[in-house]
């Protein structure tokens, strides 16, 4: 989930093929975003205008998505057919959708300063920069061996910092992704933020909880 700059707002992901619009305060359900596929990341953009989500693909046959949403108003909303009773939200239709990589998909996405483009990490370890308006590829590098985790801004958004399986960080340029320092560990990096007010980095990860829980069976 991600909230709004000012908190008023939280948009949600969820397997259920879902992203959701709620208002913090009163708990106030304003919308329900369906996708194909489970939703894997969404993210505000600057202010509370635009907002982004990250999907899987249904099928082998299909492919993930990257769809861009603006902020709805209630001529933009639809009322459900069919809707359940714990789920009575009426829909809203993204303003324009990217398909991204045949067998691979988007696992989290950033937005630059302005809105200007979105950044995402793929399954695969590729960083991939989209441009925001034409929903056109910018540019891509395949930064990490493994799954992308996760990736976050500095204040200013002049860096970004990625996480991954593959038992490493990136500090990035987002204008052309060129990688600024490595960081290497001994398990997999789950997530990382650069601090606002220090020359810090602060990582966090470990075993995959299924590795740690399963005996070898030569034990």
């Amino acid at each position: 989930c991600d909230p709004s700059w000012d908190s008023k707002y939280l948009v949600t992901a969820c397997a259920d093929a879902n992203a959701r619009l709620f208002e913090v305060n009163n708990g106030n359900y304003i919308a329900r975003m369906p996708h194909k596929g489970v939703v894997r990341a969404v993210k505000w953009g600057d202010g509370s205008q635009f907002f982004a989500t990250a999907a899987d693909p249904f099928t082998s046959r299909d492919l993930g998505t990257i769809s861009i949403f603006e902020f709805p108003t209630p001529d933009q909303l639809v009322e459900a057919t069919n809707a359940k009773k714990d789920d009575p939200a009426p829909l809203h239709t993204p303003n324009e959708v990217i398909s991204v990589d045949d067998n691979d998909k988007a696992t989290c996405i950033g937005w630059t300063i302005a809105d200007q483009h979105i950044i995402a990490g793929f399954d695969t370890g590729l960083i991939v920069k989209y441009d925001a308006a034409t929903c056109k590829e910018v540019a891509r590098k395949k930064c990490h061996s493994d799954r992308v985790n996760r990736l976050n801004f500095n204040r200013d958004k002049s860096m970004l910092i990625t996480a991954s399986r593959d038992c490493s960080a990136l500090m990035l340029d987002p204008n052309n992704l060129e990688i600024v320092r490595q960081f290497r560990t001994e398990r997999p990096v789950n997530g990382a933020v650069i601090s606002p007010t220090h020359p810090h980095i602060l990582l966090g990860g470990g075993q995959d909880a299924q590795t740690v829980t399963t005996t070898s069976a030569s034990q």
